[in-house]
Protein backbone atom coordinates (compact mmCIF):
# COMPACT_ATOMS: atom_id res chain seq x y z
CA UNK A 1 0.00 0.00 0.00
CA UNK A 2 1.15 3.42 -0.95
CA UNK A 3 0.77 6.63 0.99
CA UNK A 4 0.01 9.47 -0.09
CA UNK A 5 0.87 12.07 2.57
CA UNK A 6 -0.39 15.74 3.18
CA UNK A 7 2.38 18.71 4.37
CA UNK A 8 4.77 21.57 1.89
CA UNK A 9 7.47 23.96 0.50
CA UNK A 10 10.26 26.65 -2.96
CA UNK A 11 13.12 25.68 -4.63
CA UNK A 12 15.44 28.33 -5.48
CA UNK A 13 17.19 30.99 -7.87
CA UNK A 14 18.62 30.05 -11.55
CA UNK A 15 21.85 29.21 -10.12
CA UNK A 16 23.62 27.82 -6.98
CA UNK A 17 27.35 28.23 -6.39
CA UNK A 18 29.07 25.15 -8.29
CA UNK A 19 29.09 21.99 -5.99
CA UNK A 20 27.27 23.64 -3.19
CA UNK A 21 24.88 21.72 -0.76
CA UNK A 22 21.61 23.97 -0.48
CA UNK A 23 21.30 25.21 3.39
CA UNK A 24 17.79 24.42 3.97
CA UNK A 25 15.31 27.03 6.16
CA UNK A 26 13.65 26.75 9.70
CA UNK A 27 11.56 26.03 11.25
CA UNK A 28 11.01 22.18 11.23
CA UNK A 29 8.35 20.95 8.61
CA UNK A 30 4.81 20.14 9.91
CA UNK A 31 4.07 16.10 10.44
CA UNK A 32 2.79 14.23 7.19
CA UNK A 33 -0.58 12.58 7.65
CA UNK A 34 -1.14 9.64 5.84
CA UNK A 35 -3.98 8.52 3.83
CA UNK A 36 -5.41 5.04 2.65
CA UNK A 37 -6.56 5.77 -0.76
CA UNK A 38 -7.99 2.65 -3.19
CA UNK A 39 -6.35 3.14 -6.18
CA UNK A 40 -7.25 1.04 -9.46
CA UNK A 41 -6.28 -2.49 -10.32
CA UNK A 42 -2.58 -2.75 -11.85
CA UNK A 43 -1.81 1.21 -11.41
CA UNK A 44 1.12 1.66 -9.83
CA UNK A 45 1.26 5.40 -9.38
CA UNK A 46 4.61 7.03 -8.86
CA UNK A 47 4.40 10.75 -9.59
CA UNK A 48 2.12 13.35 -9.06
CA UNK A 49 0.11 17.00 -9.97
CA UNK A 50 -2.05 19.11 -8.79
CA UNK A 51 -4.10 21.92 -10.83
CA UNK A 52 -5.04 23.35 -6.93
CA UNK A 53 -8.58 21.54 -6.69
CA UNK A 54 -7.88 17.82 -7.74
CA UNK A 55 -5.04 15.30 -7.76
CA UNK A 56 -3.42 13.38 -11.00
CA UNK A 57 -1.53 10.29 -9.96
CA UNK A 58 0.28 8.77 -12.66
CA UNK A 59 2.08 5.70 -13.58
CA UNK A 60 5.27 5.51 -15.91
CA UNK A 61 3.23 3.59 -18.25
CA UNK A 62 0.51 6.04 -19.24
CA UNK A 63 -1.71 5.48 -16.81
CA UNK A 64 -3.44 7.41 -14.43
CA UNK A 65 -6.40 8.58 -12.03
CA UNK A 66 -7.79 11.71 -10.36
CA UNK A 67 -9.42 12.04 -7.58
CA UNK A 68 -10.34 15.58 -5.12
CA UNK A 69 -7.08 16.89 -3.61
CA UNK A 70 -9.18 16.09 -0.09
CA UNK A 71 -8.68 12.86 -1.07
CA UNK A 72 -12.21 12.28 -0.94
CA UNK A 73 -14.62 9.92 -3.33
CA UNK A 74 -12.81 7.43 -5.41
CA UNK A 75 -10.28 7.86 -7.85
CA UNK A 76 -11.25 7.67 -11.31
CA UNK A 77 -8.65 5.90 -14.28
CA UNK A 78 -7.67 6.50 -16.91
CA UNK A 79 -4.83 5.62 -19.58
CA UNK A 80 -3.31 8.77 -21.82
CA UNK A 81 -3.57 8.42 -25.40
CA UNK A 82 -0.74 10.61 -27.77
CA UNK A 83 2.20 8.95 -26.33
CA UNK A 84 2.93 6.13 -28.44
CA UNK A 85 6.99 6.40 -28.77
CA UNK A 86 7.71 9.27 -26.61
CA UNK A 87 8.81 6.13 -23.76
CA UNK A 88 7.98 6.75 -19.70
CA UNK A 89 6.48 10.04 -18.31
CA UNK A 90 9.20 11.46 -15.96
CA UNK A 91 7.43 14.15 -14.52
CA UNK A 92 4.24 16.26 -15.20
CA UNK A 93 2.51 19.42 -14.05
CA UNK A 94 -0.87 20.68 -14.50
CA UNK A 95 -2.13 24.28 -15.16
CA UNK A 96 -4.93 25.80 -16.49
CA UNK A 97 -4.87 24.15 -20.28
CA UNK A 98 -4.48 20.27 -19.04
CA UNK A 99 -1.58 18.32 -17.76
CA UNK A 100 2.10 18.79 -19.17
CA UNK A 101 4.19 15.73 -19.41
CA UNK A 102 7.65 15.16 -19.91
CA UNK A 103 9.14 11.55 -21.15
CA UNK A 104 12.20 9.57 -21.24
CA UNK A 105 12.73 10.20 -25.00
CA UNK A 106 13.33 14.29 -23.98
CA UNK A 107 9.59 14.73 -25.24
CA UNK A 108 6.88 16.92 -24.06
CA UNK A 109 3.08 16.36 -24.23
CA UNK A 110 0.30 18.41 -23.21
CA UNK A 111 -2.97 16.89 -22.43
CA UNK A 112 -5.52 19.65 -22.35
CA UNK A 113 -8.69 19.79 -20.51
CA UNK A 114 -9.27 16.54 -18.38
CA UNK A 115 -10.06 13.11 -19.03
CA UNK A 116 -13.32 11.57 -20.60
CA UNK A 117 -14.67 8.07 -20.41
CA UNK A 118 -11.17 6.55 -19.54
CA UNK A 119 -9.17 8.68 -21.86
CA UNK A 120 -6.98 11.22 -21.92
CA UNK A 121 -5.73 12.72 -25.44
CA UNK A 122 -1.87 14.56 -25.42
CA UNK A 123 0.00 16.06 -27.97
CA UNK A 124 3.46 16.51 -28.25
CA UNK A 125 4.45 20.33 -28.38
CA UNK A 126 7.78 22.22 -28.62
CA UNK A 127 11.36 20.34 -29.26
CA UNK A 128 12.71 17.63 -27.66
CA UNK A 129 15.53 18.36 -25.19
CA UNK A 130 19.04 17.49 -26.60
CA UNK A 131 19.86 15.56 -24.39
CA UNK A 132 20.53 11.35 -23.44
CA UNK A 133 19.94 9.46 -20.39
CA UNK A 134 17.30 12.20 -18.53
CA UNK A 135 16.86 10.65 -14.68
CA UNK A 136 14.47 13.39 -13.94
CA UNK A 137 12.49 16.11 -15.99
CA UNK A 138 9.49 18.10 -15.74
CA UNK A 139 7.66 21.04 -17.62
CA UNK A 140 5.56 23.69 -17.27
CA UNK A 141 4.13 26.85 -19.07
CA UNK A 142 5.59 30.34 -17.88
CA UNK A 143 2.15 32.25 -17.37
CA UNK A 144 1.79 34.75 -19.18
CA UNK A 145 3.91 33.83 -22.06
CA UNK A 146 3.73 31.05 -24.58
CA UNK A 147 7.38 29.74 -23.02
CA UNK A 148 7.88 26.66 -21.44
CA UNK A 149 10.38 25.97 -18.71
CA UNK A 150 12.10 23.02 -17.62
CA UNK A 151 14.00 21.07 -14.58
CA UNK A 152 15.52 17.81 -15.65
CA UNK A 153 18.81 15.80 -14.15
CA UNK A 154 21.17 13.99 -16.38
CA UNK A 155 22.08 10.28 -15.25
CA UNK A 156 25.50 10.61 -13.30
CA UNK A 157 25.08 14.18 -12.89
CA UNK A 158 23.92 16.25 -9.38
CA UNK A 159 23.06 19.07 -10.96
CA UNK A 160 19.29 20.21 -11.85
CA UNK A 161 19.71 22.05 -15.21
CA UNK A 162 17.23 24.73 -15.86
CA UNK A 163 15.84 25.51 -18.91
CA UNK A 164 13.90 27.67 -20.82
CA UNK A 165 12.13 27.44 -24.40
CA UNK A 166 12.13 30.47 -26.95
CA UNK A 167 8.38 32.27 -27.72
CA UNK A 168 7.64 29.48 -30.51
CA UNK A 169 8.96 26.12 -28.61
CA UNK A 170 11.15 25.42 -30.97
CA UNK A 171 14.42 25.90 -29.19
CA UNK A 172 15.84 25.14 -25.51
CA UNK A 173 18.05 27.53 -23.70
CA UNK A 174 20.23 27.62 -20.50
CA UNK A 175 18.93 29.50 -18.08
CA UNK A 176 20.98 28.14 -15.21
CA UNK A 177 21.39 25.07 -12.69
CA UNK A 178 20.88 23.81 -9.38
CA UNK A 179 22.03 21.19 -6.84
CA UNK A 180 20.06 17.92 -7.05
CA UNK A 181 20.57 16.03 -3.63
CA UNK A 182 21.10 12.93 -4.20
CA UNK A 183 20.41 10.49 -1.41
CA UNK A 184 21.07 6.57 -1.35
CA UNK A 185 22.29 7.10 -5.37
CA UNK A 186 19.22 8.23 -6.14
CA UNK A 187 18.24 11.22 -7.97
CA UNK A 188 15.04 12.77 -6.41
CA UNK A 189 11.42 13.39 -8.39
CA UNK A 190 10.71 16.67 -10.05
CA UNK A 191 7.69 18.73 -9.26
CA UNK A 192 7.02 22.41 -11.10
CA UNK A 193 4.18 24.76 -9.76
CA UNK A 194 1.63 25.33 -13.25
CA UNK A 195 3.22 28.88 -13.46
CA UNK A 196 6.47 27.58 -13.83
CA UNK A 197 7.79 29.82 -10.54
CA UNK A 198 8.64 26.80 -8.30
CA UNK A 199 10.49 23.44 -8.02
CA UNK A 200 9.50 20.51 -5.81
CA UNK A 201 12.04 18.20 -4.82
CA UNK A 202 11.04 15.11 -3.55
CA UNK A 203 14.18 12.60 -1.94
CA UNK A 204 14.29 8.88 -1.60
CA UNK A 205 14.46 9.46 2.46
CA UNK A 206 11.35 11.31 2.15
CA UNK A 207 12.82 14.70 2.53
CA UNK A 208 10.79 16.94 -0.01
CA UNK A 209 12.09 20.49 -0.67
CA UNK A 210 10.78 23.71 -2.55
CA UNK A 211 12.69 26.41 -3.79
CA UNK A 212 11.80 29.02 -5.99
CA UNK A 213 13.18 29.20 -9.29
CA UNK A 214 12.07 33.01 -9.93
CA UNK A 215 13.30 35.53 -7.21
CA UNK A 216 15.78 33.31 -5.52
CA UNK A 217 16.03 32.55 -1.81
CA UNK A 218 17.39 29.75 0.40
CA UNK A 219 14.98 25.98 -0.26
CA UNK A 220 12.91 25.05 2.24
CA UNK A 221 12.11 22.13 3.73
CA UNK A 222 8.75 20.53 3.45
CA UNK A 223 8.95 17.16 4.75
CA UNK A 224 11.66 15.00 6.25
CA UNK A 225 11.81 11.45 7.03
CA UNK A 226 10.87 12.11 10.92
CA UNK A 227 7.79 13.92 9.93
CA UNK A 228 5.88 10.79 8.65
CA UNK A 229 5.77 7.23 10.80
CA UNK A 230 5.71 4.69 8.78
CA UNK A 231 8.79 6.78 7.35
CA UNK A 232 11.54 3.87 8.17
CA UNK A 233 9.70 1.68 6.18
CA UNK A 234 8.55 3.36 2.57
CA UNK A 235 10.28 3.62 -0.82
CA UNK A 236 9.34 7.15 -1.52
CA UNK A 237 8.36 8.77 -4.70
CA UNK A 238 7.12 12.12 -6.53
CA UNK A 239 5.45 15.25 -4.62
CA UNK A 240 3.98 17.97 -5.50
CA UNK A 241 2.67 21.26 -4.33
CA UNK A 242 -1.20 21.90 -3.48
CA UNK A 243 -0.50 25.53 -2.68
CA UNK A 244 1.01 27.52 -0.32
CA UNK A 245 2.99 25.20 1.96
CA UNK A 246 0.93 21.70 1.44
CA UNK A 247 2.51 19.01 -0.50
CA UNK A 248 1.10 15.50 -1.54
CA UNK A 249 3.75 13.08 -1.26
CA UNK A 250 3.90 9.02 -2.74
CA UNK A 251 5.46 6.75 -0.65
CA UNK A 252 4.88 2.38 -1.07
CA UNK A 253 5.45 0.58 2.45
CA UNK A 254 7.98 -1.76 1.80
CA UNK A 255 6.71 -5.60 1.73
CA UNK A 256 4.59 -8.44 -0.18
CA UNK A 257 1.64 -7.19 -1.91
CA UNK A 258 2.04 -3.47 -1.42
CA UNK A 259 0.08 -1.32 -3.27
CA UNK A 260 -0.45 2.31 -3.51
CA UNK A 261 -2.81 4.20 -1.23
Amino acid sequence: AQQLLAALGPIAKSLDAAGSAPSLVEPQPAPLLSAAVSWPAQLQPTLLASNGESLAVLSRSHHGATLPTALAGTPESFSFQGLDGLGEILGASWGRAGLMLTTASGAVAECPGSHAVGAWPCRQVGAKFGFEGLQAAVVARIEGTTKLRAAIILTGDDSILLLDSDEHGTEWLPAGEVHAPMVFGRAPHLSMSSSAEELVISMADGTVLKRAIVGGGAPKRLASPASATFAAGSMWHGACGLGGDRIAHLATPLGADAAPQ
